[in-house]
């Protein structure tokens, strides 16, 4: 309904971040959700604002010293074509996955559980089902322009793949009518001076 607003934060400990709820007209903002030690991508209300559906990558565990002290690792094991990336460092041994925070009781729950980067989702109109992106190839690095459209429901359960044109995808959105999916790509995976992105619907 629009009272209020969420946001991550990290003012508990500046190690963790959480999730806060504050209200639009003034007012204290409060904790709700454990603690997330890496990464959050996108997160969103449901219609009825009783959860918020967010993606999540854990970070590594730190390796310590002899005092305890984190220090860099005396070796890594490298099992990705992309294991380093600009602005965001090495890359962490989890993947992006679904999860969603149920605000009255303050409990998470994952779901969806792969290897697979599962961090670019909409929400249907109703909050009964998500839709996500995904490159489920045997190695999502080097084919990461095939990303196909998953179909999940918004309490867990089993994923479906939708069929799609294959191609990179991107930046999906549910239209509030409940009728179309849409997002940006092309239908060309193996062109490899890449095209021009297209607005694609989904019906």
């Amino acid at each position: 309904d629009g009272s209020q607003i969420a946001f991550l934060s990290n003012r508990q400990d500046e190690k963790e971040l959480r999730f806060h709820l504050l209200p639009v007209d003034g007012g204290e903002a409060r904790p709700v959700g454990p603690s997330l030690k890496g990464e959050v991508g996108r997160f969103l209300f449901s219609p009825d604002e009783r959860y918020i559906y967010y993606s999540f990558r854990a970070a590594d565990e730190p390796v310590k010293g002899p005092k305890g002290e984190p220090e860099p690792p005396p070796f890594r094991e490298i099992d990705r074509l992309l294991y380093r990336l600009d602005g965001s460092g090495w890359r962490p041994a989890d993947s992006f996955n679904l999860c969603r925070l149920d605000l009255g009781r303050g409990t998470a729950k994952k779901l969806t559980d792969d290897r697979f980067e599962n961090a670019d989702f909409a929400l249907a109109a109703d909050g009964a089902v998500l839709f996500y992106l995904s490159c489920h190839r045997e190695d999502p690095d080097r084919d990461a322009e095939y990303v196909d459209l998953f179909r999940l429901p918004a309490s867990g359960g089993r994923a479906k793949m939708l069929p799609t044109p294959a191609g990179p995808k991107w930046a999906l959105s549910a239209d509030p009518t409940g009728r179309f999916l849409a997002w940006f790509g092309h239908g060309h995976p193996d062109d490899p001076a890449g095209r021009s992105p297209r607005l694609w619907l989904y019906e």
